[in-house]
């Protein structure tokens, strides 16, 4: 082989694996919208619960891993705070409505009165950046901060890429 044939075998690696990285963007952002899509249709399931006296978290832990089966049996309150405001994002919660939470997924809670608690920790979590929240009528309401869509961001090191340029080199390199 000559160093001619070692140029196009480094070439197509290089074109492929843009194309690769590319796929893999594409593919990021899909599983972003059906997540949000998930969220949505465990929000509406856990709107029908009452009604339909069910618990899907028991019937069905395959459809709802945040659930009594999940927990270890040293997993913190803060953890389980956090798979809580997960479970229910993009909506926003009150400490009492995290309470309930905590109970409709199993946690057990030993203190007969677990609200400071629960709001010590929705504010450090909100401190860490993990949380925002809102005061409405004097109620503060947290919601979990959902992952940012990633439709036009690549990793830093392939921002330093021009990978247009390098398309249209290699493109002007197989005409020659």
């Amino acid at each position: 082989m000559e160093l001619a044939d070692y140029k196009a075998m480094y070439d197509k690696a290089l074109t492929e694996l843009a194309r690769l990285m590319e796929q893999r963007e594409q593919l990021e952002i899909e599983c972003d919208n059906v997540d949000i899509r998930i969220t949505q249709v465990r929000q509406g399931i856990d709107a029908l619960v009452p009604l339909c006296d069910e618990n899907p978290y028991m019937t069905h832990p395959d459809l709802f891993p945040i659930g009594p089966h999940t927990f270890m049996p040293n997993t913190g309150l803060t953890d389980a705070i956090r798979k809580v405001m997960a479970n229910i994002a993009p909506m926003s919660a009150t400490a009492v409505s995290v309470r309930t939470g905590l109970k409709t997924i199993g946690y057990e809670i030993d203190s007969k009165n677990i609200l400071p608690s629960i709001h010590t920790i929705l504010k450090r979590l909100e401190e860490k950046g993990e949380v925002v929240s809102k005061e409405v009528k004097g109620k503060t309401w947290y919601r979990w901060k959902a992952p940012k869509h990633r439709a036009n961001t690549k990793p830093k090191w392939a921002q330093m890429i021009d990978w247009a340029m390098v398309t249209e080199e290699m493109k002007a390199k197989k005409k020659s």
